[in-house]
């Protein structure tokens, strides 16, 4: 078996009589059996593969799909683009996330609010749950989700 860093991709012993001219990629090593099951369950699991000091190394696996391999460095980067997406994915993810849970606080209150609409009275206790259940809601508005990825989310009352 054969691999090559540069195309992440394994070569039988056919492939050569297979091939077309100048078919074979020039960096294709001759690669053990216990390598190529190495090198197929981390290319499977976004790692790459790559040659340092003459020897085969295993990176990391991919941190996200928005990151790109730097050949020079042997590193897994993200590019000043990618940030920008992230950082609006992470925004719009946090936004869906306090989206939810007001939605739940809501509808946790809505019995409450029904009542003191038609001019009911609450019980102390209603009224405690209404107002707490309203003070979380209060902090998820709070809340800048423009900074997704230190949120600390409130929690729930009980």
């Amino acid at each position: 078996m054969r691999f090559s860093e540069t195309t992440q991709a394994f070569y039988d012993e056919a492939f050569e009589d297979n091939a077309a001219v100048d078919d074979i990629p020039a960096d294709v090593r001759e690669i053990t059996m216990e390598q190529y099951q190495d090198f197929y369950s981390a290319i499977n699991s976004a790692s790459r593969v790559y040659v340092d000091k003459d020897r085969f190394v295993i990176s990391t696996p991919r941190p996200s799909a928005l990151c790109e391999w730097d050949e020079g460095n042997k590193a897994w980067f993200m590019s000043d683009a990618a940030k920008a997406q992230q950082q609006a994915q992470d925004t719009a993810n946090a936004e869906r996330q306090r989206q939810t849970l007001t939605d739940e606080a809501t509808q946790k209150i809505s019995l409450l609010q029904t009542k003191v609409m038609i001019g009911r009275s609450l019980l102390d206790s209603e009224k405690q749950t209404l107002n707490t259940w309203l003070d979380y809601i209060d902090q998820l508005n709070l809340i800048n989700v423009s900074a997704a990825e230190n949120i600390s989310w409130p929690r729930k009352p009980v």
